[in-house]
């Protein structure tokens, strides 16, 4: 039996072209229902990172435990990088 062919997923980071550009971050609640509805209640969290030029990456939040899993996540990292406030 041969081996599995795993495809090397990070060529395309070593051939990206990256430059420094701060992106727009934006945190909206989000609502299946159409804005403007009375009584409408958000399901869930989005995250709108906008990447020059013109393009959104979005990441959504359909969960509190996925919310406060991402939270987590940064809390560390945030320490890891700058230390604990």
């Amino acid at each position: 039996m041969s081996e599995p062919v795993i495809p090397d997923i990070t060529k395309g980071f070593r051939d990206a072209q990256y430059y420094e550009a701060p992106p727009e971050v934006h945190v909206y609640s989000w609502s299946p229902a159409p804005a403007g509805t009375p009584g409408a209640k958000a399901t869930q969290v989005h995250l709108h990172v906008g990447t020059p030029p013109g393009n959104v990456f979005v990441v959504r939040l359909k969960s509190a435990r996925a919310t406060n899993e991402l939270i987590a996540a940064l809390i560390d990292q945030r320490a890891h990088v700058w230390g604990k406030p």
